[in-house]
């Protein structure tokens, strides 16, 4: 696996002479899933004992008659963003499908989804670090206070420049990281499309580079949404 990331090019051009299979794909995504609920536990698990007093006033206890209650929900969450990672994992196959169709790419889709799904592995990386990030943030945060100025005033200013600013150095370090991740996962799907959709590497560039520029934009406008 680790040919994935040192020469991605060499890593699919031997998968092309094995057997299309999902098996392995399907693994990494539901490792995504699976680190995707991790980081939500731990968020939980470090936010809760940093100021347990106020952590009961937005978590009463429940009531005994509720916990089944609970626990469908709790069911409905995991059943419901299982089946969006694999939305994701699908629709993003799709795109890459549809794309490297204009350029006359030629290969199954099923060898599109296999090869997208290592796309998916430098998330994992990223999902899994998370928690080091949000724990580093939690002493120059009150969480609490800041969920009450929001339930109180609907002002959602405060809450967005008291997380981008409570620790701009770390931020930056956590952001330029997370780009450094999704450039290795744009890398491992344009060597993936070369040799699924065998296309030359310039029609791999666009194939996978017309989607990432729009999604980028994309971020890039709903975060300018929260300063203007």
């Amino acid at each position: 696996m680790l040919e994935l990331f040192k020469n991605p090019n060499q890593f699919f051009r031997n998968k092309m002479n094995e057997p299309e299979e999902l098996k392995k794909p399907f693994y990494i995504i539901i490792s995504l899933w699976l680190a995707r609920l991790f980081i939500l536990a731990m968020i939980f698990v470090l936010l809760i004992p940093n100021d347990f007093s106020k952590a009961a006033t937005y978590l009463p206890s429940i009531p005994s008659d509720m916990y089944v209650l609970f626990i469908i929900i709790l069911l409905i969450v995991l059943i419901v963003s299982f089946i969006g990672i694999l939305f994701l994992w699908v629709s993003t196959a799709g795109v890459f499908y549809l794309f490297s169709a204009i350029f006359r790419g030629k290969g199954s889709f099923k060898r599109v989804l296999e090869f997208t799904s290592y796309g998916f592995i430098p998330y994992i990386i990223d999902t899994i670090t998370g928690p080091l990030y949000f724990w580093m943030i939690i002493p120059e945060v009150d969480f609490f206070s800041m969920i009450e100025n929001l339930d109180q005033t609907g002002n959602t200013d405060v809450f967005v420049n008291e997380l981008l600013y409570a620790n701009l150095p770390l931020n930056i370090i956590s952001t330029l990281f997370s780009t450094l991740l999704f450039i290795l996962a744009l890398n491992i799907w344009i060597n993936g499309m070369k040799y699924g959709r065998d296309l030359s590497t310039k029609k791999a560039i666009l194939t996978v580079g017309i989607p990432a520029t729009f999604y980028v934009i994309y971020r890039v406008f709903m975060f300018m949404l929260y300063f203007i």
